[in-house]
C-alpha cells in the first residue's frame, strides 16, 4: 500500500524530515544520562614489577558525575591520585572548551570511609582527588565520589590514575541501548528517503 501526498516530492521530503527530527529529538532527551567507562593499567616507574589494574566507571545524571575507581588486579591496590578534566568540545588546548567544577565535590574510600582531598586546578577545570592519609588505604576497595559541573555539558572526560606510575585516557560516553532504540524512528525515514532516491536514479 502506497500513500499519496498532495504537493508531490516536496511534501514527502518535508514529512520525512519532520519524522527524522522527531526521532532525534526524542533520543536527545536521554543525553543527560550517560556512562563513561574504561580500564587502566598503572606500572610503578621505579619498580616495574609493581603494577595495578583498575576499572573506572562514571555515571552522569545532568551536571552530576558519580565515579567509581575499582582495583581489579596487580600489586598496586589503591590509586593514590585520581584526576578528572572535563571538556565540552573537541578543543583540548587552552581553557576554552573546559568546564567549571563544583568545589563541594568529594570522594571516599570504601575500606575506611576516609576522605580524599580534592585539589582544583587549570582555572577550576580539573579536580584531583589525593589520598588524605595514604597509609590508611591498604585493601583492594573502590574509590567513589561525585563531581558536579557548574556550567555546560561534558562531551569528554580526561582521567588520570597515579600511584608510583600513571596512565591517562580520554573517555567518551558509551551509548545506552535505550538511546539507540529511540534513535531508530528518526533514522528509518531517512533510510527510506535515500532508498527511493537511489531507485529513482536507477530508473
Amino acid at each position: 500500500m502506497s500513500i499519496a501526498f498532495k504537493g508531490g516530492n516536496n511534501m514527502k521530503k518535508q514529512l520525512l524530515g519532520l519524522a527524522a527530527l522527531a526521532g532525534l529529538a526524542v533520543c536527545g532527551t536521554t543525553a543527560q544520562a550517560q556512562t563513561y567507562a574504561s580500564s587502566f593499567h598503572i606500572v610503578n616507574a621505579s619498580n616495574p614489577a609493581m603494577f595495578g589494574d583498575f576499572n573506572v566507571v562514571i555515571n552522569q545524571t545532568g551536571t552530576n558525575f558519580a565515579f567509581t575507581v575499582t582495583p581489579t588486579g596487580g600489586t598496586i591496590t589503591d590509586a593514590q591520585n585520581a584526576a578528572f578534566t572535563f571538556f565540552d568540545n573537541t578543543t583540548i588546548g587552552g581553557l576554552t572548551g573546559k568546564l567549571g567544577i563544583d568545589t563541594s565535590a568529594g570522594a571516599t574510600h570504601a575500606a575506611t570511609n576516609g576522605p580524599y582531598d580534592a585539589i582544583y586546578s587549570g582555572g577550576n577545570t580539573t579536580v584531583t582527588f589525593n589520598q588524605a592519609n595514604p597509609a590508611a588505604f591498604f585493601s583492594s576497595q573502590p574509590l567513589t565520589g561525585n563531581v558536579g559541573l557548574t556550567s555546560g555539558t561534558a562531551q569528554r572526560i580526561r582521567v588520570t590514575l597515579s600511584d608510583g606510575g600513571s596512565q591517562t585516557q580520554e573517555l567518551v560516553a558509551v551509548p545506552e541501548a535505550s538511546s539507540l532504540a529511540l534513535l531508530l524512528p528518526g533514522l528509518v525515514p531517512v533510510g527510506i528517503a535515500l532508498r527511493r532516491r537511489r531507485a529513482a536514479r536507477n530508473n
